[in-house]
């Protein structure tokens, strides 16, 4: 488990999928890749796209982000390597 993860954890989220990244090409198969975090009981979602796009979603009208998920999404970045 990353750094990333535990963190995540730590805030109640559960890492539900991770799918290993490629990076896009031509020939991409167009299948979605991600790595997904949830919180049950908030009903929030963070997702790592393939594209490098980071999307946070809540069952809610609308959510803000922590400081600890911001922390914690700037350590996953850095695992993943994309800076």
């Amino acid at each position: 488990m990353s750094k990333a993860d535990e963190i995540f954890e730590e805030l109640g989220y559960e890492k539900i999928v991770e799918h290993k990244f490629k990076e896009p090409d031509d020939y991409d198969d167009g299948a979605t890749e991600l790595i997904l975090y949830r919180d049950e009981v908030k009903g929030l979602e963070i997702e790592f796209w393939n594209d490098r796009t980071i999307s946070k979603t809540s069952n809610y009208d609308i959510s803000y982000l922590t400081m600890e998920e911001l922390q914690a999404m700037n350590l996953k970045v850095k695992e993943l390597r994309w800076i």
